[in-house]
């Protein structure tokens, strides 16, 4: 019992850290791209711009628009990291008990349910390929993440039609169930492309088993037709693929199965992942034995394990073959981190089936053995995870980086106070030199200097003066004329420019 509640501390004080960070983070180049179309367009404005030069994401939009008013996402840059982890931790609670309440008529103890939620969200920092671009950089979490926190609460949904004996009570899920659906849809390609070709072969088998009635079908289906109109019909889609000269169906098939094995491989290259799916596997099978639960009927049937899985890898495939076609085979790891949530949830899930099932499995000795010591396998294996190591790396350079954006942003916000329209600030790595020089003197040594100047692991960072546009678009948005940041001169306002060949 008292490695429980150690783990439950390690795990308390993980997730509290990862809360703290958000406070340590600060708008990049797209969040400043919403924000003065918000001001140049206005809120309808904003979407329509996007929707017909940038992309259909509907849903995605919106949340985009609704943070641009009255700079809202430049004020409280921290809330939407705070609601998304939060939001993570909170469907993943409501999953597992209404889940398994539904399925086996069992309640979970809301302890618990805490314990292995916390688990799942360790688990998935650990194998998501960009922890940052999931949580902390706003255009990018708020597309993705956004949809797998909607597709907890959409797989609730689903088995409150499923299992539900209420008949109003069902009927309200089926329209919660569709509204879920047509917003995950809403957020971004990838996730609307994998839910709804991994959920037709679920609907058709429900109906097939006579779980679910062809009204119910219909709903679903209409939903998922309607929804990937408005998302691929957009011309922004159009015009973002045009933009790439070539669509070769070989290389998108090939490009397919490497990004498929590469986001098998963020998972089960870590300890933890493992660890936790057998214990989830061994959860299935004394929850099974306690007798307990009351099991409903199967929607899966006597398909057996070999072809679900087979059929999930096949559907994937399918899945990521439009994307990879279109965008000549490259995935930015912030996508990636959508595949690897989904096929989390989905390891979990077969696991527990395959515990509640018990495929002829002898787990005798290993069912004893685990309970007494897997709180302690988990905390060996979190501090011997290298998922560690980015925390304390983050905590100790995202201190000193937050130092140097405060001041970098103070000097913008007095310019434009001012009504200067030019402004200098210092590059990065002269600004944490005097950071480090002014408040620490010259203490440090030069190891621990080294890993101060590398960018913090878990937040989205690039350094004032890096090569590329990202500070032009600081001219547009404190009125400036030219920016000198160090020795590069910046004068081209990226924004207008992009406004005034694509008007609303």
């Amino acid at each position: 019992m008292r490695s429980k509640t150690f783990l439950f501390f390690i795990l308390l004080i993980i997730t509290g850290d990862i809360l703290f960070l958000s406070f340590w983070n600060f708008p990049q180049t797209d969040d400043y791209i919403l924000n003065l179309l918000y001001h140049h367009l206005g809120f309808w404005g904003v979407q329509s711009w996007i929707y017909n030069h940038n992309t259909g994401r509907y849903f995605s939009s919106f949340i985009g628009a609704l943070s641009g008013y009255r700079d809202f996402l430049y004020s409280h840059y921290y809330l939407h990291s705070l609601i998304l982890i939060l939001g993570t931790l909170g469907g993943l609670i409501f999953m597992g008990r209404r889940v398994l309440r539904r399925l086996l008529n069992y309640s979970i103890p809301i302890a618990s349910a805490v314990l292995y939620s916390l688990l799942f969200f360790l688990v998935f920092l650990s194998v998501a390929p960009e922890v940052s671009t999931a949580f902390f950089w706003f255009s990018s979490s708020v597309t993705y993440q956004t949809a797998n926190i909607l597709l907890l609460f959409f797989i609730v949904s689903v088995f409150e039609v499923v299992y539900s004996e209420n008949f109003l009570r069902r009927t309200i899920f089926v329209l919660v169930s569709g509204g879920l659906l047509f917003l995950v849809m809403g957020t971004n390609e990838l996730s609307a492309l994998l839910v709804s070709i991994l959920f037709i072969p679920v609907i058709w088998l429900l109906w097939r088993r006579s779980l679910i009635s062809v009204p119910v079908s219909l709903i679903w289906i209409l939903t998922l037709a309607l929804s990937l109109f408005f998302l691929f019909h957009g011309p922004g889609i159009a015009l973002r693929t045009k933009s790439i000269p070539v669509h070769n169906p070989f290389s998108a098939m090939a490009s397919a199965i490497f990004w498929l094995a590469t986001s098998f491989w963020y998972s089960f290259r870590v300890p933890l992942f493992w660890l936790f799916e057998i214990d989830i596997f061994f959860l299935g099978t004394v929850i099974l034995k306690s007798g307990k639960p009351a099991i409903h009927p199967d929607p899966v049937g006597n398909l057996p394990v070999k072809k679900m899985v087979i059929g999930g890898l096949v559907l994937e495939f399918v899945a990521l073959f439009p994307i990879l076609y279109a965008m000549n085979g490259s995935m930015p790891l912030r996508a990636l981190n959508v595949i690897v949530f989904i096929n989390l949830v989905l390891f979990t899930g077969l696991s527990f089936y395959l515990g509640i099932k018990n495929f002829g499995i002898q787990t005798g000795f290993l069912s004893r053995f685990l309970p007494k010591v897997k709180y302690i396998v988990y905390i060996l294996l979190i501090f011997a995870n290298p998922f560690l190591y980015q925390f304390i790396q983050t905590d100790l350079s995202g201190y000193f980086y937050h130092q140097v954006m405060s001041r970098k942003l103070g000097i913008l916000e007095q310019s434009r106070r001012l009504g200067m329209r030019s402004a200098r600030i210092p590059d990065f790595h002269t600004a944490m030199n005097d950071v480090l020089n002014g408040g620490f003197g010259r203490h440090f040594r030069s190891i621990v200097k080294d890993e101060i100047f590398q960018k913090p692991s878990l937040t989205w960072f690039h350094p004032s003066g890096a090569e590329g546009h990202q500070d032009s678009y600081l001219l547009d948005y404190y009125g400036l004329d030219s920016l000198y940041i160090g020795n590069r001169l910046f004068t081209g306002k990226i924004l207008d420019q992009k406004i005034s060949r694509n008007p609303p």
